[in-house]
């Protein structure tokens, strides 16, 4: 009897994981379960489709060779309500059981959506899926959309902010933080890209908080703020977060590690026969070698490679997350890896002109953290070489790239 392996989610990872397979064990049967009624896409095109920079065709990733596999099945629209570890087997939403030989999770999560009064009004979306993207083109073309609202000042609201000003929507941004993407850069990074949005005609409101939503005959009509100011606004959306799918592998006795699944350095869980990557999991650190989470595309797509190897009983091992960013809005792309934290231990290298800012910091001449803003693809690519090797990089170096 032939192997069969069993991968729920159709995602970055998900996907990487089925192909994979497929190559290296070509005769097993490989099943593939997403919740989503779509075809496989790429969820980092999304905000390019809504700025009509790319169209819906252009979104979808799987590729002919895997959809013609003879022995692979795509089940679409399709949940799974329970994983028994010890019978192998998947119980999916309609009470079928499936069983398997090896299971991956590749299940992402959600946005996060805030307990706002309004919420339910229409008009209001989150920003993270093909079907919340459909939603928001619907409506902004049956409305007539002028002006909108993005509470959450992160990429993702970033991104979204520019793909809505790109389409000739008025944008104001809610953050409740002081700063823009504290994750990513410093606070003159961040006045940078404010600046820059700005420029663009997006507004951006900082220590700003959506206290309730204000409707008008069912329909969102403005956002009013913790101060009481009052944004009007005829389409809100929330990008906030994300929350991982844990449910599942909570319930079947899977490791977890905070809100994420924990996996080793071959993405393979406490239970061996199960494997997990992308937005789900907790990997190791590339640099420290702790678990942290792993929200990127490629780091996706090369954990559910690495993954595969180990449902064949070949052994590849991941190389760690490295948690390198890339983006672009209002003009400018962004390059982020590492963590930028104030410390004693920390020299930061900061370089800044009207068309670019960058910052750096070095533990004892070694690159631990970088964020260029307006930067060369040569020097993301340098400054990537240089935080993954490790090797000592001097202040003049930094300046130069």
């Amino acid at each position: 009897m032939h192997t069969t392996h069993i991968i729920i989610g159709s995602s970055a990872a998900g996907l990487s994981a089925a192909t994979t397979l497929s190559r290296l064990d070509p005769q097993a049967r490989i099943i593939c379960i997403s919740d989503e009624p779509e075809q496989p896409y790429n969820k980092c095109f999304l905000v390019d489709y809504v700025a009509a920079d790319r169209s819906r065709q252009e979104l979808f990733t799987l590729r002919a060779a895997l959809a013609e596999h003879p022995h692979f099945t795509l089940l679409l629209g399709t949940s799974v309500t329970t994983i028994d570890p010890i019978g192998m087997t998947v119980t999916l939403g309609d009470g079928q059981r499936l069983s398997y030989d090896t299971l991956f999770m590749g299940m992402g999560g959600s946005p996060f959506i805030p307990a706002v009064p309004g919420i339910s009004l229409s008009g209001v979306f989150t920003f993270y899926t093909l079907a919340d993207i459909d939603k928001i083109m619907v409506y902004t073309a049956q409305r007539a959309v002028c002006k909108a609202v993005v509470v959450g000042a992160g990429l993702s609201g970033l991104e979204c902010a520019n793909a809505l000003h790109a389409r000739g929507i008025a944008v104001t941004m809610i953050e409740r933080g002081d700063h823009i993407l504290p994750h990513h850069t410093d606070r003159g990074g961040s006045d940078f890209i404010r600046k820059a949005a700005h420029q663009s005609g997006v507004a951006i409101m900082t220590n700003a908080q959506a206290h309730e939503l204000i409707g008008q005959d069912g329909s969102i009509a403005g956002v009013l703020l913790a101060d009481e100011t009052l944004v009007p606004a005829d389409l809100v959306i929330f990008t906030v977060g994300m929350r991982p799918h844990t449910g599942l592998a909570q319930r079947a006795g899977i490791a977890l590690h905070g809100h994420h699944v924990a996996v080793d350095n071959r993405l393979q869980t406490n239970i061996p026969t199960i494997f997990a990557g992308g937005d789900l999991v907790a990997a190791p650190c590339s640099l420290t070698g702790a678990l942290v989470p792993s929200t990127t595309w490629p780091d996706a797509v090369l954990q559910g490679s690495v993954a595969a190897y180990g449902m064949v009983g070949q052994t590849r091992l991941y190389p760690g997350v490295v948690g390198n960013t890339a983006s672009h809005f209002f003009g400018f792309t962004i390059a982020a890896c590492g963590r930028l934290q104030v410390s004693a231990e920390r020299q930061s290298v900061v370089v800044a002109s009207e068309r670019a800012y960058s910052v750096f910091e070095l533990e004892e001449g070694v690159l631990k953290a970088y964020s260029l803003i307006g930067a060369s693809p040569t020097a993301a690519m340098t400054c990537r070489r240089a935080l993954l090797t490790q090797q000592p990089i001097s202040e003049q170096e930094l300046r130069s790239v």
